[in-house]
């Protein structure tokens, strides 16, 4: 692990201490590592909760981190706690439609994670990038 993603491993693992479910967590750390783009984040957190609540409650947990406890080294990470947090406040009512959508198509949470994520992750067209103001 280079210095820089050293760095940025620990600002992921401060951003997203305490997030619950664990799933949540584990989607957030991709996210903020850069792996999953904020559109499919959003979108399989609500695959794993079925709750835009919890959804936004995971979301404002890493924008208060990002916040209080940011460093110098962690602007990489940051921006992309911003991109999420944007994307996901431009998309409320979105969220709410998609998680509507999901369950009315037969999308439960009693299918496999494999299947879930596949089929909920084509959801994550539907989000809208908003440019900036």
């Amino acid at each position: 692990m280079t210095n820089r993603a050293g760095v940025e491993a620990k600002a992921v693992a401060r951003l997203t201490g305490g997030v619950e479910p664990p799933e949540s967590r584990a989607i957030l750390v991709q996210c903020l590592n850069g792996e999953l783009s904020p559109a499919v984040a959003i979108v399989r957190m609500l695959s794993v909760s079925h709750d835009v609540a919890s959804v936004r409650a995971a979301i404002d947990h890493i924008t208060l981190h990002a916040a209080e406890r940011s460093r110098a080294g962690d602007t990489l990470v940051r921006d992309r706690a911003d991109s999420l947090t944007q994307l996901f406040v431009d998309n409320v009512r979105e969220c709410e439609e998609i998680v509507a959508m999901a369950e009315n198509d037969g999308h439960s949470m009693s299918e496999s994670a494999a299947d879930r994520g596949a089929c909920w992750d084509a959801y994550s067209r539907l989000l809208r990038v908003h440019p900036p103001g």
